[in-house]
């Protein structure tokens, strides 16, 4: 009988969804259970946004130009979160993958922004991939630790 490799498998299925944010949302989060117990899956509009990447990067007109898209709202809607998402899958799906985060004031970043992203982070399926911590979140894959 052969033996499972659980981390190739893992590994195979994030490269199934490295165009797809949304299918990576989608999978690798544990919606339904834990702390998203009360969760089916991303608020409508944060799967809404996923799926616009999605489709600019299906899209070989605009595939290799910036995707931008501005959120306006209140607070407490879940822009952090959506945030955590979007880095999650990046960083999962494109080796030295940099990404920087800003807010509108320090303690903005330090008190909500940063904590949030690095909540989803620790919820991922692939979380032992990421050394999370307070300011930043590296790759554990040898080589690519300081990218």
């Amino acid at each position: 009988m052969p033996v499972l490799d659980l981390e190739a498998e893992l590994v195979e299925e994030v490269g199934e969804v490295i165009d797809d944010p949304l299918a990576f949302v989608q999978r690798f989060f544990p919606w339904g259970r834990g702390p998203l117990e009360n969760h089916a899956g991303p608020k409508t509009w944060q799967a809404d946004s996923l799926a616009g990447i999605r489709d600019h990067l299906a899209n070989p007109t605009t595939r290799y130009t910036p995707y931008m898209e501005a959120i306006a709202s209140g607070h407490g809607i879940g822009k952090s979160a959506h945030m955590g998402m979007v880095t999650s899958w990046g960083m999962s799906v494109c080796p030295d993958c940099k990404v920087v985060v800003t807010a509108g004031t320090g303690a903005q970043l330090s008190t909500k922004t940063v904590p949030e992203i690095s909540k989803w982070f620790k919820l991922l399926a692939n979380s032992h991939w990421f050394d999370v911590r307070a300011t930043s979140i590296r790759s554990k894959m040898p080589g690519h630790e300081l990218a």
